[in-house]
């Protein structure tokens, strides 16, 4: 009677770790709210931006990245469309990104958003990414199961985010070596030509 019991709550448990890994994905969504103001300082409209992405404490952000597309900053002298980006990275693995294109209009009121003609979601589904050995000490493998990214840039960070190494691969498996780098806990960072990212971490002992 004990065993049948036990075996109903390692089901039990099996199950509802399932599905909070299913809500873990559902929630790891990259958002942000944005929103202009005159600079009367810089005389420019300065872009006015806040993250808002939808995560949970299973799976917390290490990293954001910002593309201003055409935008040398975000402050704007003149009239017109523009498209802004964010892409997020979870300590899980997960990915997300979005991007916004709206119109902002100047006029003797000041700066304004005219309207917001697009949002673009695009994220790295169906992706798996194996690294094998994790922890290492000398080299591992990563093995990457979709061939779109095999022409990508692979960057490396260290836990404060700092970049320590930059590669451009061609490959669905890769060998990173240890190198240059000390003992401790690094990020990986994949992104192919159509922007879409796979993120990870490992381990140097």
């Amino acid at each position: 009677m004990w065993y049948i019991k036990k075996w109903r709550m390692k089901k039990l448990l099996f199950v509802i770790i399932f599905l909070a890994s299913l809500t873990v994905k559902a929630q790891f969504q990259a958002d942000f709210t944005y929103g202009v103001a005159y600079d009367t300082t810089k005389h420019c409209c300065q872009l006015q931006l806040s993250d808002n992405s939808d995560v949970t404490l299973w799976c917390e952000i290490y990293g954001w990245d910002w593309d201003f597309g055409a935008l040398d900053s975000t402050c704007i002298d003149s009239a017109g469309s523009y498209t802004v980006c964010l892409t997020i990275h979870g300590i899980c693995g997960d990915t997300s990104r979005i991007c916004k294109t709206f119109k902002i209009a100047i006029d003797s009121n000041g700066c304004h958003i005219d309207s917001l003609t697009s949002i673009e979601n695009n994220n790295s589904p169906n992706l798996q990414v194996n690294l094998f050995p994790n922890p290492f000490h000398i080299s591992t493998t990563l093995k990457i199961s979709r061939n779109d990214f095999t022409d990508s840039e692979l960057y490396i960070y260290d836990i404060l985010g700092q970049m320590k190494r930059r590669t451009t691969i061609n490959s669905q498996e890769i060998i990173i070596e240890r190198n240059d780098l000390i003992d401790g806990i690094y990020f990986y960072q994949l992104r192919n030509k159509t922007g879409q990212v796979a993120t990870g971490k490992f381990i140097i002992q």
